[in-house]
């Protein structure tokens, strides 16, 4: 890992806590995503052998996406954010006014927002559920909500505020055994987790480009499994969304596979940084990824913990939460804002989070070192002082 942090130029410059809001790019992605456009601006970007090229492009992503996260290339669609997929499944679903959606009060904006609108123009009810601090605890309370007209789980599967780890497995079993799907925001989880779509139970899976998984800005994915396409409708289209279109009356097929819920072609060139980020992350294998992050995240823990003044939003790990590579805190005497200031003046990167749920959060990812987290507990030591 070591060797690949070298081709990672923005953590050499300052201490990158904040993979959370958007991963280092790596040089190999760099370099794909430049050769892809000064094709674009030499070539251009017309004729039959340029569109040849980008649908191929595609169609390897595509395989590449799918054998990262263990689905089915016709179970990947392209998006150009997290919330893209989200929605397309929110409002794909057929929904009847008390329908209700059960999430947890710790999701982000991207998820919460679609949901109040569900609320607000199709009368869906949406019943949330505090996680805690402890997994058990949250079972419980999932299972104490759920009720006849339960159609959705929608909820993340590490929450952006804490860092927590949900048990998907179980609150997958617990949805299926209700007859009600599961939808997952899996922009914290996405490139420091492993996941086996084909295995892990889950209906939709929606990710993000930019954080864990290091591509650039602008891509996204939704994986939705085959057996539940009829059932997410179509929503806004476009050109591969269909396999043919009547030019003169109201009749279409779509395609059969998650491609339908595409608008249209994405930037060839952002699509190449995702898959070129997709192999780097791959090459590492993302399962010693996975062991790095939490060694480094419980040594985090431990350092963190001993700092005078720092409360740990986190729940300690004894309470059956899995770690991820988030943590947040609180330093005592100090608005959130001006401690990543403070941090940021001497060169480590970390973020605030916003009201209701406050505190400072710390990305941890495989590239992060031991050192690096000393000299954070130790620059927020004498914050303190």
């Amino acid at each position: 890992m070591e060797k690949k942090r070298f081709l990672l130029p923005a953590v050499e410059e300052r201490l990158y806590f904040n993979t959370g809001t958007a991963g280092p790019l790596p040089l190999p992605t760099l370099q794909a995503m430049e050769q892809a456009l000064q094709e674009d601006a030499w070539r251009g970007r017309i004729g039959s052998s340029r569109m040849a090229k980008v649908f191929g492009l595609l169609a390897d992503t595509r395989k590449t996406i799918a054998a990262f996260f263990g689905a089915d290339p016709d179970e990947v669609a392209f998006t150009s954010r997290c919330t893209d997929g989200l929605n397309i499944v929110l409002w794909g679903l057929r929904w009847s006014q008390g329908d209700e959606i059960i999430t947890t009060t710790h999701e982000h904006p991207g998820l919460l927002v679609p949901l109040v609108r569900l609320h607000q123009a199709r009368g869906v009810v949406i019943r949330y559920v505090d996680p805690g601090g402890e997994a058990e605890g949250f079972l419980r309370r999932l299972e104490a909500a759920f009720s006849s007209r339960t159609r959705l789980v929608a909820l993340s599967h590490v929450l952006w505020t804490r860092g927590m780890t949900l048990p998907l497995k179980a609150v997958v079993d617990l949805a299926h055994r209700h007859g009600a799907g599961v939808l997952v925001d899996g922009a914290q989880s996405a490139g420091v987790l492993p996941l086996d779509f084909r295995t892990s139970g889950v209906d939709y899976y929606a990710i993000p480009g930019q954080k864990w998984l290091l591509g650039p800005e602008g891509t996204g994915i939704l994986l939705i499994r085959k057996d539940r396409l009829e059932e997410v409708g179509l929503t806004y289209g476009g050109y591969p969304s269909q396999k043919e279109v009547a030019p003169d009356r109201p009749e279409m097929v779509l395609k059969d596979g998650a491609q339908r819920y595409e608008t249209g072609l994405p930037l060839p060139a952002a699509v190449v940084g995702l898959k070129s980020s997709l192999e780097f992350l791959h090459a590492i294998s993302m399962d010693a990824i996975a062991a790095e992050v939490r060694r480094l995240v419980e040594k985090a823990y431990g350092l963190l913990r001993e700092v005078p003044g720092l409360t740990l939003l986190t729940p300690p790990f004894e309470g059956g939460y899995e770690p991820s590579g988030l943590l947040t805190f609180r330093l005592e005497g100090w608005e959130d804002a001006e401690v990543v200031k403070a941090l940021e003046q001497k060169g480590i990167i970390v973020r605030s989070l916003p009201r209701p749920f406050g505190g400072v959060r710390v990305s941890v990812h495989f590239f992060n070192t031991d050192e690096e987290l000393e000299k954070l507990a130790g620059a927020l030591a004498n914050l303190h002082i």
